[in-house]
């Protein structure tokens, strides 16, 4: 099974399927492509794609309206207006995304490479260009603070527990097989082969802990319909001292702000951060990364005075 390499060279903060991280892809693939025949194709859902040929090859209006109307119809928001799809025979594939890679995507120029022909015994060219457009939909949503690109999309990746599995080892950033942008990617593609009433194709190039169950799928089709946006502000009030337990449903970071009347001083503790001192004068802030856990807990403690403290808990 020749590899999709999800990600181009020159992100090394992306980590990006070696056999891509080993050709000098960036620069080839603007070379490339500012050789390349380029058009605007406008679809039957009055939607623009832009598509490049090669200049090693002819291009086909009504070959590439197809895969216009095909790129259309996949899951997808307004993203897809960003994305140019770059069409070259396999050999040039492999010069741009490595030399065992089918095609790959750069999220710095927003570009898929995909070949121009279809390959005996791979993946068609549909579910190719299926698993690249996952790349493209992770790399245009947010999940702070990690990349979408390389963690996956914010509800997807928290389900799948891409964190948690990265720091004990389930997971990697440096393994094909085990790497969370090349599982979404995958997953991305079933979903999209699924709502496209298209046959699956075989899971096989990454682990099965990324196959995607209904509840995956789920969320993948609410990160696509309804991007995850901006953390969830609770506002809390309370006197003396008290301990809030709270919900963590997604990862990512979390602040916690504690206001104080200006006659108190109320003691902030969170687990794993530094204590915080709240005071009339301004108020105590700190922040702590979400990774794997569902519910939490906050300390407010009155160390002097007294007056309502006010807390507010921005979670993902």
């Amino acid at each position: 099974m020749l590899l999709l390499a999800g990600t181009l060279a020159a992100a090394a903060a992306l980590l990006a399927h070696p056999a891509a991280a080993a050709a000098p892809a960036p620069a080839l693939l603007a070379l490339r492509a500012a050789a390349a025949d380029e058009r605007v194709y406008i679809t039957s859902t009055g939607e623009t794609v832009r598509i490049a040929v090669s200049d090693v090859l002819v291009a086909d209006d009504a070959v590439n309206q197809e895969w216009a109307e095909f790129l259309a119809r996949l899951p997808h928001g307004s993203e897809l207006s960003d994305l140019l799809l770059y069409f070259a025979p396999l050999a040039e594939v492999h010069t741009i995304c490595g030399s065992s890679a089918l095609a790959c995507y750069s999220p710095t120029q927003r570009r898929i490479v995909a070949p121009s022909e279809e390959i005996p015994e791979q993946p068609t060219r549909q579910s190719v260009l299926a698993h690249e457009y996952g790349h493209h939909l992770a790399s245009s949503r947010l999940n702070p603070p990690w990349h979408g690109v390389s963690f996956g999309t914010k509800r997807w990746a928290s389900y799948v527990n891409v964190c948690a599995g990265i720091q004990d080892g389930t997971f990697s950033l440096r393994q094909y097989e085990l790497d969370p942008a090349e599982g979404f990617a995958e997953a991305y593609r079933v979903f999209a082969e699924l709502r496209l009433g298209l046959e699956p194709s075989p899971w096989e190039i990454v682990d099965r802990a990324f196959e995607p169950d209904e509840t995956a799928l789920a969320l993948i089709e609410q990160d696509v319909v309804d991007p995850w946006g901006r953390n969830v502000v609770l506002r809390l009030k309370g006197a003396r001292s008290r301990t809030i337990r709270f919900s963590t449903p997604l990862d990512g970071r979390v602040t916690f702000t504690l206001r104080a009347p200006r006659s108190s001083v109320y003691q902030l503790r969170v687990a794993g951060a530094p204590l915080r001192l709240a005071r009339g004068q301004g108020p105590a802030s700190v922040s702590t990364t979400v990774c794997g856990r569902r519910q939490g807990a906050v300390t407010v403690r009155l160390l002097r005075g007294k007056g309502q403290f006010q807390l507010a808990i921005s979670r993902p």
